[in-house]
């Protein structure tokens, strides 16, 4: 006999049941799917992380033709209208925007000349100045908005720089000719009379004027003149010719000081060579072998410190130290060591060389 409650119990006893149960097996279900979901401790630690490679974007320096295209509008020949026909007797670029051309002095041996630019333009060139020291003469042709060459661009190129030498020998184009600094003027252990560069490869004197392009076709100098029959040309710095050239530009008369030599400025690069403490400073570039500095004991790569006691920091201050001619105490430094100079003035010449 039932009193009514047995039914009643059975079903609230049927739904707890269930209920635990679905719980349970909810919290198993989520234990062993994070157990399952848990990546294994030595895969995950052997698992290589996901590798991006980062390849920069590569800028390509110009190529050699490139330069050489965009430097030889800069690039001339001349002719010496004295010794007749069409052929270029020398080399030369332009330095100035009003037509200034640099060459050398001794292929051209009139006050006139032909210039054939290298898109076989011509046009008639007179001589406006000269520094027989450096052997070098400016012509000027009546042609403006030039694209010279800045001569102040490059420093003293180092020992195992390479360059191109760049000419325009009949106004078609221009050719070149691959060089290397073989050495400087300090490789001997002596500065000599010229702070001049050697190629690795001797030169052909028919080079004589043309510039030395580096890399970034800047001028880096131009062949010389060879000083003796047979010899290869040496280069001669931008670093030498740059103030030479501004004192042309300047006054188109020789630099004929006194004392037979030229100063030039100390560059981070020659300071560097030279072991100088600073940049800036005067520097002997180029002396006459006749000249009193040489028969003095100067020599191309002296670092001027004083002149008559007075402390010298600039080329212009040891140009100024030096007009007045006379004697002169000049003190410089070389390889480390302070020497000291007297040197008595010779008598300059009207128009004579420096």
């Amino acid at each position: 006999m039932s009193d009514g409650t047995g039914p009643d119990w059975r079903k609230t006893a049927l739904l707890g049941g269930g209920l635990i149960g679905v719980v349970g097996l909810s919290l198993l279900g989520g234990y062993f799917g994070a157990q399952f979901g848990r990546p294994n401790g030595t895969l995950a630690k052997d698992r290589l992380p996901s590798v991006i490679r980062i390849i920069p974007q590569r800028t390509d320096p110009a190529s050699d033709a490139d330069l050489v295209e965009a430097a030889c509008p800069s690039i001339v020949g001349l002719t010496d209208d004295t010794a007749g026909g069409n052929a270029t007797s020398a080399a030369g670029f332009i330095v100035s925007r009003d037509g200034s051309v640099l060459t050398t002095a001794q292929a051209i041996q009139g006050d006139t000349a032909t210039v054939l630019t290298s898109d076989g333009r011509r046009f008639p060139a007179k001589r406006i100045g000269d520094a027989p020291l450096a052997g070098i003469a400016l012509f000027r042709i009546d042609q403006q908005d030039l694209n010279p060459f800045d001569l102040t661009a490059a420093d003293f190129p180092r020992v195992g720089s390479r360059g191109l030498i760049a000419w325009a020998p009949a106004g078609s184009g221009c050719a070149v000719v691959p060089t290397m600094i073989g050495s400087d003027y300090l490789t001997s252990g002596e500065g000599g009379l010229a702070a001049s560069l050697s190629s690795a490869v001797p030169l052909d004197p028919q080079l004589a004027g043309a510039p030395v392009l580096d890399s970034g076709g800047k001028v880096m100098g131009m062949v010389g003149v060879p000083t003796t029959a047979g010899e290869a040309p040496a280069i001669v710095p931008a670093t030498t010719l740059a103030p030479i050239v501004a004192e042309l530009l300047r006054s188109e008369l020789p630099d004929a000081n006194p004392f037979g030599l030229i100063i030039g400025e100390v560059t981070p690069a020659l300071a560097k060579r030279l072991g100088f403490g600073r940049d800036g400073g005067a520097i002997l570039t180029m002396l006459s072998d006749k000249g009193p500095a040489a028969k003095a004991g100067l020599q191309a790569g002296d670092i001027i410190l004083s002149i008559n006691d007075t402390p010298i920091a600039s080329v212009s201050e040891a140009g100024r130290a030096l007009a007045t001619g006379g004697s002169a105490a000049i003190q410089v430094q070389r390889l480390g060591q302070r020497l000291t100079f007297t040197l008595h003035a010779k008598p300059v010449q009207t128009g004579g060389s420096s």
